[in-house]
């Protein structure tokens, strides 16, 4: 799968800062022979018993990585047993969460079809962000919304960790959870996610996450979209960390629909910006914010 980034090396190392000390009393199985011969999904099921965010000394996360390793190498040696395997075990439960995400890749690794991208989409959901969080995480929503799959549950996890965050290496860029969550739900309907965090606000959530919502609604420069900004800017606390959430609401003029020349443009500013939101670097954000600037005075907001 050309722009996944599927190697587990880079999950577990992304995994692995910061976090030192031991699962929960459970000593690491032995790795297991790349070319043993036991029922595909026997090994599945023997290899995937641990939760990543759960590791917390670097010997038995090591560890668990050499196993996890030498089940893709496995799969890479029998690829029909393992695709059999993982078509029947993913649609199901019982599984540790980070199964449904890391096998999930690996099938698309041995297989990729159309079917198997609705299954691997439909996994996202069951798995746990706290496992996989960081750059391959949000890399995988984002491409999977940009093929089309429905990732917006998956997306909506992140509300429920505050302190997700990926950090870009090569762009020496930190993203908070805030701009995480606009990115993963960057290639989805606005109208969609706008639904589905709107029933998600029924629900308790903290003021950092509501603080997310507010940004990413912001951002989307719909009425509809804009009504929610500034709802939730009067029910954050008087916070300076939020004023500026505060300022994007109070410009907000209320009832505003752009004229057909208008929407037009903000049609073309909104599909220009969804392609922006492919790439992950400062360069991309810095360019979204100008479209962003441009469709918010398109719809009214004072300057």
């Amino acid at each position: 799968m050309r722009a996944l980034p599927l190697s587990l090396f880079w999950m577990f190392a992304t995994l692995l800062m910061g976090q030192q000390a031991d699962p929960a009393g459970e000593k690491p199985r032995p790795p297991l022979r790349a070319a043993e011969r036991r029922p595909a999904e026997e090994i599945l099921k023997n290899a995937y018993h641990l939760e990543p965010h759960t590791i917390k000394d670097a010997a038995a996360f090591k560890a668990y990585d050499a196993e996890i390793i030498a089940v893709w190498e496995a799969a890479k040696e029998r690829p029909e047993d393992f695709i059999a395997a993982l078509k029947k075990m993913l649609p199901g439960q019982g599984m540790v969460p980070y199964f449904y995400y890391d096998g999930a890749l690996l099938l698309l690794t041995l297989q990729e079809t159309p079917e198997n991208l609705k299954l691997a989409a439909s996994c996202l959901v069951k798995g746990d962000p706290r496992d996989v969080r960081g750059e391959p995480h949000l890399r995988t929503l984002i491409d999977f919304g940009r093929r089309g799959l429905d990732v917006n549950d998956a997306a909506l996890e992140i509300l429920d960790v505050e302190d997700y965050q990926v950090f870009l290496v090569d762009h020496v860029l930190n993203l908070g959870q805030n701009y995480c969550f606009i990115y993963a739900v960057s290639q989805l309907p606005v109208e969609r996610v706008l639904a589905a965090v709107t029933k998600r606000l029924e629900k308790p959530m903290s003021d950092t996450s509501k603080a997310t919502v507010a940004l990413w609604a912001y951002y989307m420069a719909t009425p509809a979209a804009s009504d929610l900004l500034v709802k939730l800017a009067t029910e954050l606390p008087k916070d300076e960390k939020y004023d500026q959430l505060r300022r994007y609401a109070s410009k907000v003029k209320a009832g505003v629909k752009a004229a057909p020349d208008q929407q037009k443009r903000l049609d073309e500013l909104r599909a220009t910006r969804q392609k922006t939101w492919q790439r992950l670097s400062d360069e991309a954000l810095e360019e979204a914010d100008q479209y962003t600037n441009e469709m918010r005075k398109l719809l009214g907001d004072s300057e």
